[in-house]
């Protein structure tokens, strides 16, 4: 396949070169790729048709986020919404040393009940879990929108939220660092 500048594919489809460069950088030309600096247009590429002025363009949601957004709303069990969702949080509470087995966290997230034999369960636990799959949820919810602080103080709220241990230790999930590191570490930069 041969290529083309940015320049001569301007002058081909009679635009400007900054608008070839706002075409290559919003990936509406198939197979235009940058190479140190220099755009590289397919010679036999087609110009793209102009948005009118006034319409959205609203990014498509991907085929596996529909489908997952699908299976969530639907709940259809055994599909891998399911699967995401008790894997997930049985590997972050045995990160935090949760200790509820993996079939009871399965039981927890389809039927809203745990059963026990004769171990002990923390309640800390079970409002953990619970948290971790309304955590989810707000993701898969807010995919496509842009990752900021302000998403990330929300997960972390949902995800501290009635949790009895936090009450006592009152943790501060918006801040970050509220002092400089321990001698230890060596010098590091103060927090702003």
């Amino acid at each position: 396949m041969s290529y083309i500048s940015a320049k001569e594919a301007a002058q081909k489809w009679g635009i400007s070169e900054r608008m070839v460069y706002k075409y290559c950088t919003q990936n509406r030309i198939p197979e235009a790729y940058q190479d140190y600096g220099i755009w590289f247009i397919p010679e036999d590429a087609a110009k793209p048709s102009r948005i009118k002025k006034g319409t959205v363009n609203t990014p498509q949601i991907p085929p596996l986020l529909k489908n997952l957004i699908k299976q969530r709303d639907g709940r259809q069990y055994r599909g891998l919404y399911d699967y995401i969702q008790i894997n997930m949080v049985y590997s972050n509470g045995r990160m935090a040393s949760n200790r509820l087995t993996r079939n009871q966290i399965e039981m927890l997230y389809k039927t809203d009940r745990i059963v026990t034999g004769s171990e002990a369960i923390k309640i800390n636990d079970i409002i953990e879990a619970r948290n971790h799959f309304l955590a989810v949820d707000m993701i898969l919810s807010n995919a496509m929108k842009p990752l900021n602080q302000t998403l990330i103080h929300q997960i972390q709220m949902q995800l501290l939220s009635d949790n009895c241990r936090h009450k006592r230790h009152a943790p501060i999930p918006y801040g970050y660092r509220k002092s400089s590191t321990a001698p230890k570490f060596g010098k590091t930069t103060p927090p702003s």
